[in-house]
């Protein structure tokens, strides 16, 4: 399966991912977003996640 975004797309996704991932448990942990905010994140980083598997060649 292949999820026909472009290549600059994806590699925006990641690197957003991969930035914001460290800010979010910050800010999670100073109290300035909830669990709530941090579920949310979650389900984006899986869904990252899930598209970089998908659009792996075998």
């Amino acid at each position: 399966m292949n999820i026909n975004l472009p290549h600059q797309v994806r590699l925006a996704l990641y690197i957003i991912t991969g930035v914001l991932s460290p800010v979010m448990v910050y800010l999670l942990a100073t109290e300035v977003i909830g669990t709530l905010e941090m579920a949310l994140w979650t389900a984006e980083v899986t869904f990252v996640s899930g598209l970089a598997a998908i659009n792996v060649k075998e």
